[in-house]
């Protein structure tokens, strides 16, 4: 993606942000019942305890709060673009990994995850 697109896309998250915080309705993403239909999906195809999973636009951290909810044990790595997220998601847990990234000029290394998911970006 281009720098400027980029820059584009963390401005828009940027605007919502400085009017709701870095909450659920600044990520813009449909309502609650319809991410909790998209998180139960995924879950379901295949989201096992003890999988290494990798959450591309992780947002607030809202897919591994869900599957925690749920008992699913996972070693979980949220990435996003938007550092206030990222900022957001470390204040709100202590357990998974998160990191202001772009996951398409640093890659991570191939086979590093068992599952890779990407919802809502």
């Amino acid at each position: 993606m281009g720098e400027k697109y980029k820059n584009e896309i963390v401005d828009r998250y940027r605007k919502r942000i400085s009017r709701s915080g870095p909450t659920f309705e600044s990520l813009a993403s449909g309502s609650k019942k319809h991410q909790e239909i998209r998180f139960n999906i995924l879950k379901n195809v295949g989201i096992l305890s003890g999988k290494k999973i990798l959450d591309i636009g992780c947002g607030i951290g809202d897919f591994y709060k869900f599957l925690e909810s749920y008992g699913v044990k996972v070693e979980y790595t949220g990435v996003d673009i938007v550092p206030e997220f990222i900022e957001e998601c470390n204040r709100r847990f202590q357990k998974p990994f998160f990191e202001v990234r772009d996951i398409l000029e640093k890659p991570f290394a191939s086979k590093s995850f068992d599952i890779v998911v990407c919802s809502q970006v």
